[in-house]
């Protein structure tokens, strides 16, 4: 009987600790402009992002049409950085909220929020942002296709 009981705790803790886990987002994700609403920035040729995910690290290598881009986000509350971005140094904060990712994004004179979210068979991920600006916001739903 105690053996018995002994399992189905070690079961019971094992699921729950998975059930929590953070989705690994590594790979390579071509941008689906199909499946995205971009809004008045709807112009997006190629669009590459090859993502290293190593909890708390994930680094983004972001090939968009000749641009060639990069940013980290850390999971455990330090502030990533990234590089490409012409004048702008960007600032980056990230956490997990469930399973879903909200980020954050300071480039001084244009801001962005998202939240991330990976489907349950782990080949779609979908970003869900508002770009804050001067000009106004813009909300995007933008969807990648795991390669």
């Amino acid at each position: 009987m105690q053996t018995r009981r002994l399992v189905l705790l070690v079961f019971l803790f094992g699921a729950l600790l998975t059930a929590n886990a953070a989705p690994n987002l590594s790979g390579k994700w071509k941008f689906n402009k199909d499946k995205s609403d971009m809004g008045a920035q709807s112009n997006i040729g190629s669009l590459v992002w090859e993502i290293d995910h190593k909890e708390p690290k994930i680094s983004i290598r972001i090939a968009q049409d000749e641009l060639d881009l990069a940013i980290s986000y850390f999971t455990d509350g330090r502030e990533g950085t990234g590089t490409g971005f012409g004048d702008a140094e960007p600032k980056s904060r990230a956490e997990w909220k469930g399973d879903k990712l909200q980020t954050k994004v300071d480039m001084g004179e244009q801001k962005i929020s998202s939240s991330w979210s990976l489907s349950a068979d782990g080949k779609v991920l979908t970003i869900e942002r508002v770009r804050e600006a001067a000009m106004g916001n813009l909300k995007q739903k933008m969807v990648f296709e795991k390669q």
